[in-house]
């Protein structure tokens, strides 16, 4: 090989320390893990190629960042989705963080299935549902065939469901009925519930009578104020109608108390 092919960065040194291997030519510095380093290949005074120096500057760079990926774990529990990102963020390399990942993953310093284990005893604590534990695992670059293999079984998401449903429910009994019923269902679809379970719950609800009667009051007076300023008898009575349907009232509710109220005539 010609001199100006093979350059002239030569080994001036080799250490061991640590588990990586240290090596100082006369132009660079390399600090790889022992586990990648050719101690045959490479002596001391060794003449390094173009290639050579390529390689050795890979692997050094393979070595920061797995060495970044433990010095993150040590200090926290994450997917191999949210190691991926942050590597890709500091390190811009994506051949070398997928060597790293498919590394760190089949020597089980990353372990997503463990991962999924311990967020979901706290997804179980918060009473989060199915539909939102899946989501959140997708978000977090969770492989989704590890994610298919979740089991969630049918009773305890409705258990979840409605101690959920009960720790909140009583937020809503200043609304009437179809509107706490609006309300329940949208909360607990957001928090990721299967609709047959949510429609089972809310079902049943039912506000408090007397409350139902002064919400209506209230509402149907407010509707009068606006109305009553244009309109007049049976169009009034319509417009109060339909205002207080679209709102979630019953029709045989308004009915009564537009009668007991007096506050239009035909």
């Amino acid at each position: 090989m010609q001199e100006e092919e093979i350059g002239k960065n030569i080994i001036t040194s080799i250490e061991e320390k640590d588990y990586k291997t240290i090596v100082l030519t006369n132009e660079d510095k390399y600090v790889i893990y022992s586990l990648f380093f050719d101690n045959e290949k490479y002596t001391q005074n060794c003449i390094l190629s173009k290639e050579e120096v390529e390689y050795l500057t890979r692997q050094n760079k393979l070595t920061k960042i797995l060495e970044y990926c433990l010095k993150i774990l040590r200090k926290k529990f994450l997917s191999s989705g949210e190691i991926r990102v942050k590597l890709m963020k500091k390190f811009d390399d994506k051949e070398l963080v997928d060597v790293a990942l498919k590394m760190l993953l089949e020597n089980k310093v990353l372990d997503d299935k463990k991962y999924i284990q311990t967020a979901l005893i706290l997804f179980e604590d918060a009473m989060y549902g199915k539909y939102f534990i899946i989501d959140y695992f997708k978000k977090k670059g969770i492989d989704e065939k590890i994610i298919k293999e979740i089991e969630f079984d049918p009773e305890k998401e409705k258990a979840k469901a409605l101690a959920y449903f009960l720790s909140f429910k009583n937020m809503y009994v200043s609304s009437n009925t179809l509107k706490a019923k609006k309300k329940l269902s949208e909360t607990l679809l957001s928090r990721g519930f299967e609709l047959g379970i949510i429609n089972q719950l809310v079902s049943d609800l039912k506000v408090d009578p007397e409350i139902e009667h002064k919400l209506l009051a209230k509402d149907g007076n407010k509707l009068f104020s606006k109305y009553s300023k244009k309109y007049q008898g049976f169009e009034l009575k319509n417009k109060i109608i339909t205002g207080l349907i679209k709102i979630g009232y019953e029709y045989k509710d308004i009915e009564n108390f537009l009668n007991e109220g007096g506050l239009i005539n035909d």
